[in-house]
């Protein structure tokens, strides 16, 4: 659909255009190579027109990221604290979607409506190498035209690259009896949608120790740039965080040393020892990165809130900055979570920790990384499920550049279980049992780099963020991006009010006006009027000169006068007076000035 808006007072004018389309790369049916062939030239007529007065047609329009409780306004980023290294708040919501109307021509709606694109999950297919993997987004579009179930390819980069999506629709099909008021067919019209996704790098999403390693941009304080990563806090205010939250991160692959603490994201936890995410190159071998991004796709920026219940059943994580439930997935690692337990997974030579203990590495039973079989945690035997409720059992973890270290780490003094948080593995060590009922914990997670820090490595100095222009990813299951808009279209009842709002033009009207074509013709309008009118023109001694009669097919609100009486001669210089009544009755009286020639 095509929307013109003339921008001068030139309403009544006729204007004639027409579209043309061209096929550049048309092949010629004579053997002459490409060519290029032009459509028919159809010309088309099209006169703006004021509306009717007592014609409403507005539309609200609302366009966004959307939770369970409606748009979601914030787009504020936060700051970060250079000496604690804390975020003065949760991220906002995804940057990286955008849905549009190709149109939105609410003169040819009558119903309040929406369009939206949400995800239903997301798939990693493949993994080629420490460059790229390919994934599968799957969405739902949901639109006045249908359902819409899309599955996306999006070669994704494991380093800093950027890739994108885009497609579009059938969005919404306009009333075809208000498409006919306006000149369109006998038929459906339909208005079209699109969408555009961006996706961002590995190096700033779950692979930062790799851009760390790598010294990319944004990691400014190379090779003391290890202090990134998720941090976990008691509540809902970070206050009660320590500071330098990752601190404990050590530059194990580049020096050979062990890491001592193993607290690296952020706490403390009531009744929690240690939380422990293991990193590519500080703790495990470069293979890990391999792990870590295959996840990648998974993670947002957001806050994330655990709800606990009874007897270590997790009632409810929810997705603060979108506003929607993390759904729980027992079979699969996704844009879900789930907990692992130690008894759920399998003793011997198939799981490649070779332990009975629980250690992160178990993970690699699970696809997709089972079934992209990285070389950091292979795994050939059955999956195991994760669990609502947490069962603390004997586990271990260790830091050696190799992943193979968790086959010999010593277990942990206490117990506990892995707990999975899209594209985040959190080892979580107890110091007695589960979590109260009512306990509540908050994960936050970022996209971008934070650099400086003091941190096992050394002292980085003050600490600095930056999004490096990535986009925040929307991978939040549940949430949705519309165009979504309240409408009124209706002709109503005329009033005092409207009617008030009648006048001519021009007032007062010089021998000739901009509306007139030719040296023979006169124009004045009558605007704002009813959709139907009866106009009666008086001189100023109350004599009638004309009466006019105005009823629109397409809710118009002007009508001509050619400045002439019922004898069809053209009016004299002076004062008149209009009374305009509409259909039901209302009126109202207006005064208008001519200085004319004589005929």
């Amino acid at each position: 659909p095509f929307a013109f808006v003339d921008q001068a007072p030139r309403n009544g004018i006729n204007y004639f255009y027409a579209v043309t389309a061209f096929d550049v790369n048309s092949i010629s049916s004579t053997g002459a190579g490409n060519t290029s062939l032009e459509s028919a030239r159809i010309t088309k007529r099209v006169q703006p027109r004021t509306s009717a007065g007592n014609y409403a047609n507005d539309a609200t329009v609302q366009t966004g990221v959307f939770g369970r409780n409606g748009l979601l306004t914030d787009q504020t980023l936060p700051t970060l604290d250079p000496a604690t290294g804390k975020f003065s708040k949760a991220f906002p919501p995804s940057d990286a979607v955008s849905l549009s109307l190709a149109a939105f021509v609410k003169e040819v709606l009558t119903e309040p409506g929406e369009v939206s694109l949400s995800v239903d999950s997301i798939s990693v297919v493949d993994f080629a190498g420490a460059s790229t993997h390919d994934a599968i987004y799957h969405y739902t579009i949901s639109a006045q035209a249908g359902i819409i179930h899309l599955d996306v390819p999006v070669h994704l980069s494991s380093t800093s690259g950027t890739a994108s999506a885009a497609g579009a629709f059938d969005a919404i099909t306009a009333d075809p009896a208000l498409t006919q008021k306006y000149g369109a067919p006998a038929g459906n019209f339909g208005i079209g949608g699109s969408f555009s996704v961006r996706y961002g790098g590995g190096y700033y999403y779950g692979v930062k120790s790799r851009g760390c390693v790598n010294g990319v941009s944004g990691f400014t304080s190379f090779p003391l740039c290890d202090a990134n990563g998720p941090r976990w806090f008691m509540g809902t205010d970070n206050s009660t965080m320590m500071d330098n939250p990752n601190a404990a991160n050590t530059a194990a692959f580049r020096t050979g040393t062990a890491r001592t603490d193993f607290n690296n994201v952020g706490g403390p936890l009531d009744g929690v020892t240690t939380i422990f995410r293991p990193m590519a190159y500080n703790d495990y071998s470069s293979s890990f990165r391999d792990v870590e991004a295959v996840l990648s796709p998974f993670m947002s920026a957001a806050d994330y809130r655990v709800y606990w219940g009874e007897g270590g059943h997790v009632d409810s994580v929810i997705d603060v900055t979108h506003d929607v439930p993390v759904p729980f997935r027992a079979d699969k690692l996704d844009a879900t979570w789930g907990i692992l337990n130690q008894s759920a997974t399998q003793n011997g030579a198939t799981y490649y920790d070779q332990r009975s203990e629980l250690t992160v590495t178990d993970l690699g039973c699970f696809d997709p990384i089972k079934a992209l079989n990285p070389a950091g945690i292979r795994c050939t035997g059955n999956s195991p499920s994760l669990s609502e409720t947490a069962v603390p059992g004997p586990i271990a973890y260790g830091s050696a550049s190799s992943t193979s270290i968790d086959r010999s780490a010593p277990t942990a003094a206490g117990q506990g279980f892995v707990f999975y948080l899209k594209g985040q593995p959190f080892m979580f060590e107890l110091a007695g049992g589960v979590p109260a009922a009512g306990t509540v914990w908050t994960m936050r997670d970022y996209i971008g780099v934070i650099s400086g820090g003091i941190q096992a490595a050394g002292d980085g100095g003050p600490m600095s963020f930056s999004t490096q222009n990535m986009p925040r990813s929307f991978s939040a299951i549940g949430a949705s991006v519309k165009f979504a808009f309240d409408l009124t279209n209706a002709v109503g009842a005329s009033t005092s009010e409207t009617l008030a709002k009648v006048h001519t033009v021009p007032d007062p009207y010089y021998v000739t006006s901009s509306f007139e074509a030719t040296t023979t013709s006169k124009i004045i309008k009558f605007v704002n009027l009813p959709e139907v009118a009866t106009i009666r023109i008086y001189t100023a001694s109350g004599v009638l000169v004309r009466v006019l009669k105005h009823a629109s097919t397409a809710f118009g609100g002007e009508t001509d006068w050619d400045v002439r009486n019922r004898n069809n001669q053209f009016v004299a210089s002076g004062v008149y007076f209009y009374h305009v009544t509409a259909e039901n009755g209302e009126t109202t009286v207006g005064r208008m000035t001519i200085i004319n020639y004589a005929q």
